[in-house]
């Protein structure tokens, strides 16, 4: 699994986790140093929910964070709740 990330020069980059808007360079310094191979998908979500939460401020506290995952049988959808 590949997620190509493409900048509006035309240059594009190949990742296995990617983060953009707010606090996105924070996220991509905890994302670099996962190995992706033996995380799991269990690991990866609530790895998505500790670096989404961990870019929260004050002001905008995340209670919840909804997540869709897509693979060769389908679409999962689930909810996970923010410690």
């Amino acid at each position: 699994l590949s997620i190509y990330l493409l900048d509006p020069s035309g240059h594009y980059s190949k990742w296995k986790a990617c983060a953009i808007g707010h606090g996105s360079d924070d996220a991509m310094k905890r994302l670099e140093n996962v190995d992706f191979e033996t995380i799991g998908k269990n690991g990866a979500v609530d790895l998505a929910v500790e670096v989404i939460s961990s870019s929260a401020t004050s002001q905008n506290k995340i209670k919840e964070v909804e997540i869709a995952i897509i693979d060769k049988n389908g679409i999962e959808r689930m909810a996970k709740s923010v410690k």
